[in-house]
C-alpha cells in the first residue's frame, strides 16, 4: 500500500491581469519567509504580472521587469504593510521576518549550474528573504523541496489564466 502524501494542488482562474496580481497578493500575504517560488508557464501566460503582485504586497514601488538580461534581482522588502484591499489576511509580525525579495529570471540559463553561478544559493531556504524564480522547472533540482512552491500558469483564452498552485511533499 503506498503511503499518501501531503502534497496539494490548488487551481485557480483570472480573467485578467489585475486579476492575476490580486491572487498574487493574496498569495504573498501566506509566506512567512524561506520559501522559494518556482513559476512555470508558457511565454506570456503571467509569470512576471504574478511577481509585479508579490512585490507589490511586499511593499516594493520599484518597477518589476522580467530579469532576462540581468537574471536576477534583489529587493529589499518595505516594513509598512502592504497596500491591498484585502489587509486583515495579512500574517502578523510576517514584515519583520521577510526583508528581501528575490527575483529569477532562468530563461536564458541551461539548468542549475547556471543558477549556482550567479549566486542564487546565497537566498535559497534564507528565512528572511521570499525567491521567485520563473522557468522554475530550471531551478527544481538545486531547491530542496520542503522549500519549494510550485505555480503554473496556462493560457485559457485571450486575457484568461489557469493557474495551478502546488506545494508539500510527494
Amino acid at each position: 500500500m503506498k503511503k499518501r502524501s501531503a502534497f496539494s494542488v490548488q487551481r485557480s482562474v483570472s480573467h485578467s491581469e489585475s486579476e492575476t496580481m490580486e491572487f498574487a497578493k493574496e498569495f504573498a500575504h501566506m509566506l512567512r519567509g524561506g520559501e522559494v517560488v518556482l513559476l512555470d508557464g508558457e511565454l506570456g501566460s503571467g509569470k512576471t504580472t504574478f511577481v509585479r503582485g508579490m512585490a507589490r504586497a511586499f511593499g516594493i514601488r520599484e518597477p518589476i521587469r522580467s530579469p532576462t538580461f540581468t537574471l536576477m534581482h534583489v529587493h529589499r522588502v518595505a516594513h509598512r504593510k502592504p497596500q491591498t484591499a484585502n489587509r486583515r489576511k495579512a500574517v502578523s509580525g510576517r514584515r519583520l521576518a521577510v526583508r528581501q525579495f528575490v527575483h529569477v529570471d532562468a530563461y536564458r540559463l541551461r539548468g542549475s549550474n547556471e543558477l549556482r553561478a550567479i549566486g542564487i544559493e546565497e537566498y535559497l531556504g534564507r528565512k528572511d528573504t521570499v525567491v521567485v524564480i520563473e522557468w522554475g522547472e530550471k531551478a527544481r533540482r538545486l531547491v530542496e523541496q520542503k522549500y519549494r512552491i510550485g505555480i503554473s500558469f496556462k493560457h485559457a483564452g485571450l486575457t484568461k489564466r489557469r493557474i495551478y498552485f502546488s506545494y508539500g511533499t510527494s
